[in-house]
C-alpha cells in the first residue's frame, strides 16, 4: 500500500471522528449515569449545567472513564480514599495526555487543511470549447 498525503489526512480525519463520536457516547452516558458519581454536588443540576460541561466531556472522556472506573470501585470510605490516591497516581498520564492533545491536534489540523484540494478561481476554469459552425 502507498501512503500518500491524501491517505494520511484521511486517515488522521477517521481517527478524529472515531475519537469524537466513542467521546459523544459516552458524554451521553456520563450524563445520565456517571456524574453524580464521581462529584456529588452536580445532582439536581440543570440541562444548562450540563451542555457547558459537554465539550469538556467529549474531549476529555478516557481520563473521566478511568475516574469513573476507579470511583465506582470504591466501596467504603477508606477505599474512597485509597481510589483518590490513585487518582494522584495518574496526573503525569493525564500530563502526557494533554501535552500529546497539544501536539497532535493542531498537527492534525496542518496535515489536514495542507492536504485539501486546490480551489480554483474562477480566472482559471475555461469554459468548454464550443463546436465551430
Amino acid at each position: 500500500m502507498s501512503w500518500n498525503a491524501n491517505s494520511v489526512g484521511d486517515w488522521a480525519l477517521a481517527l478524529l471522528a472515531a475519537y469524537l463520536f466513542a467521546g459523544l457516547g459516552f458524554a451521553a452516558w456520563f450524563h445520565f449515569r456517571g456524574i453524580v458519581r464521581l462529584d456529588a454536588a452536580t445532582k439536581g443540576t440543570g440541562l444548562g449545567f450540563r451542555l457547558i460541561i459537554s465539550p469538556g466531556l467529549i474531549a476529555l472522556w478516557p481520563m473521566l472513564w478511568f475516574r469513573w472506573v476507579a470511583a465506582s470501585q470504591a466501596a467504603s470510605k477508606q477505599d474512597h480514599l485509597k481510589a483518590q490516591e490513585s487518582l494522584a497516581k495518574l496526573r503525569p498520564v493525564h500530563r502526557w495526555t494533554w501535552l500529546g492533545l497539544l501536539v497532535l491536534v493542531p498537527a492534525l489540523l496542518v496535515i489536514v487543511l495542507w492536504n485539501r484540494p486546490a480551489e480554483r478561481l474562477p480566472s482559471q476554469i475555461h469554459p468548454p470549447s464550443q463546436p465551430q459552425r
